[in-house]
């Protein structure tokens, strides 16, 4: 008797430290992390936040410390991030407008923002 108990308690055991079982759940866990080296657009929304994309599914919205008045008109901007490969609290983006002297806008909050549904991608005139 003592010789199959041990097998079961280590069973259990192992089940238990297993946690809930979440089968056929979709993932909707995402990666929080904006990587630099894939920001290819940005859009502007106002003075103190912006859109950054890492691709047409992942965006990122970033507020910064103070106001970003450059942001508005820029065609391109540049990131200066610390060593690290995601955008973070603290880091730089330098924005030039027609050869003027680049403004610097210090990244306060980055947030994941979630995938749009396949409606809102849809054409609006087929509705």
């Amino acid at each position: 008797m003592k010789n199959t108990l041990k097998p079961l308690l280590a069973c259990l055991g192992l089940v238990a430290a297993m946690g809930p079982v979440t089968a056929g759940e979709p993932e909707t866990h995402k990666s929080s992390c904006a990587f630099v080296q894939m920001i290819n657009n940005f859009k502007y929304v106002d003075d103190k936040t912006a859109i950054f994309e890492t691709s047409p599914s992942r965006k990122f919205k970033v507020t910064f410390f103070s106001a970003c008045r450059d942001l508005k008109w820029a065609n391109a901007v540049r990131v200066e991030a610390r060593p690290g490969v995601c955008l973070a609290s603290g880091d730089v983006v330098v924005v030039s407008r027609d050869g003027i002297i680049p403004e610097r806008c210090f990244v306060d909050k980055i947030e994941a923002l979630p995938a749009a549904d396949a409606s809102e991608k849809a054409d609006p005139a087929q509705k």
